[in-house]
């Protein structure tokens, strides 16, 4: 039996995504997931939201939601308040994963990684910044804690929410970059986990011609290779744990992986 006990909490809100995508679009493959996961594993799963109209802590089912506005801002409220939930009432969590709707991941593949790595001081995800003085920081869009490390995290904040600064006392705003502010304080290093990049704006893509749009996007004559059947064929024999699908065609890349990796 997996010594790994995972809780998940998935950055969602209710409004309208960039580009126009839904996010409510990206919660129903979400849940097409979760249903595969049921059968083979026991990860745990929260749609992590703010409301207005909550006064604490409020579950409804699979959704966390958090009193105050749906903003950037507010991303690190949300996360900080579930961290905290993980820790006072899920005394047998061994590892908490925080990510965001556009994000797909391969859980089978995900646990078995956790296994071979260590139990304690453990920050798995794609690594960035570190540069100008800014502290290096685990991707937003999905990273894996140990529970420890999501203690040290509590402990911060056991009287409330506050800041963190940088070097000159420079408050750091982003969710993504307080928490690297905060691993730099503890000491805790970042173990690297790079995800496939499918934004359609990524270096990546840049071949792909079904995102033109003449405005983000010039249309190129290196842009000559048509999505779909490129993807299919890319993941045939592909073994990744991370995708990154903020992508016009978001719901093809969810129906693929969930065909290639449940």
């Amino acid at each position: 039996m997996s010594g790994i006990n995972l809780v998940c909490g998935i950055i969602a809100t209710h409004g309208e995504a960039t580009n126009s995508r839904s996010c409510d679009g990206f919660k129903k493959q979400w849940l097409k997931v979760i249903e595969k996961n049921k059968k083979i594993n026991n990860v745990e799963f929260y749609f992590l939201y703010c409301s207005p109209d909550v006064k604490e802590v409020t579950i409804k089912g699979m959704d966390f939601i958090v009193p105050g506005e749906e903003s950037v801002a507010n991303i690190i409220l949300k996360t900080v308040y579930f961290f905290k939930y993980v820790l006072e009432n899920k005394k047998e969590c061994s590892h908490v994963l925080r990510t965001n709707l556009s994000s797909f991941y391969n859980f089978p593949l995900l646990l078995e990684k956790l296994e071979s790595l260590p139990k304690s001081k453990l920050v798995l995800g794609s690594k960035g910044g570190g540069r100008g003085g800014r502290p290096f920081f685990p991707s937003g869009c999905g990273t894996v804690y140990s529970i420890d490390v999501i203690a040290r995290i509590g402990e911060y904040y056991k009287d409330g929410m506050k800041d963190v600064t940088r070097n000159k006392g420079i408050v750091l705003r982003m969710d993504d970059m307080i928490i690297g502010g905060l691993l730099r304080k503890y000491r805790i290093e970042i173990t690297h986990l790079p995800y496939v990049d499918l934004q359609r704006l990524c270096k990546f893509m840049s071949h792909i011609k079904d995102f033109v749009d003449e405005i983000k996007i010039k249309s190129s004559p290196t842009r000559n290779v048509s999505f779909r059947p490129w993807f299919t064929n890319m993941i045939k024999n592909e073994n990744k744990i991370h995708y990154r699908c903020s992508n016009p065609d978001f719901e093809f890349i969810f129906e693929k992986l969930i065909e290639r990796y449940y």
